[in-house]
């Protein structure tokens, strides 16, 4: 009998940390916030790429997705701000998340004043 494959390291520090952040949410915020976290994680995994090390490009491209997808505007917004929260946990320890952090703050802004 074949049991599922080991887990990789950083999938366990994903689901983790994204229940670290959803811990201090209501039900109905953190179930989607936990759904929206659930798609890039899923959409970083097929690529092949490291969740919690994803670029701004790769942010971008995921957006692109979800525009395809016809996602309102809102729906988009609200997966790039917890994408932000999910990201300032990684950035105390990776500077690089750092800097994507304050891409996606930026780009959250951005997408509240239109």
């Amino acid at each position: 009998m074949e049991f599922a494959p080991e887990t990789p390291e950083r999938w366990k520090e994903f689901a983790d940390r994204r229940e670290a952040l959803l811990v201090d949410y209501g039900y109905n915020t953190a179930r989607a916030y936990w759904a929206d976290l659930q798609d890039w994680f899923e959409w970083a995994v097929e690529r092949d790429k490291d969740v919690l090390a994803l670029t701004e490009q790769d942010r971008t491209q995921y957006v692109a997705l979800l525009r395809r997808r016809k996602y309102s505007e809102n729906t988009i917004r609200r997966r790039v701000v917890v994408l932000g929260l999910l990201y300032r946990t990684v950035a105390s320890e990776d500077e690089e998340a750092a800097a994507l952090n304050r891409r996606q703050a930026k780009a959250a802004d951005r997408g509240r004043e239109e």
